[in-house]
């Protein structure tokens, strides 16, 4: 698992998050009958505001606007992060 954290600026909110981020990365080198292919395996995030955990209260709110830009914040964040490994 690799680790990171970034923070963010919501634009559906007004809250700046930090985002603790854990994952690993799927690399399968391809062969005659399948493309080499590179994925995310699976991932956690923990949203922080002022030391405070917000996860579980953003998360489960009634604001998907806000839960998608985090859930593709945080995937961009992963593959930025990838080209620096």
């Amino acid at each position: 698992m690799t680790y990171f954290t970034f923070e963010h600026d919501c634009s559906n909110a007004p809250l700046t998050l930090t985002i603790e981020v854990e994952y690993s990365i799927y690399n399968f080198s391809g062969n005659y009958y399948e493309p080499a292919e590179t994925s995310i395996k699976d991932h956690k995030f923990k949203l922080l505001c002022a030391g405070m955990d917000l996860t579980s209260c953003i998360m489960n709110s009634k604001n998907e606007k806000l839960i998608t830009e985090l859930e593709n914040a945080v995937i961009d964040a992963i593959w930025e992060n990838e080209k620096y490994l």
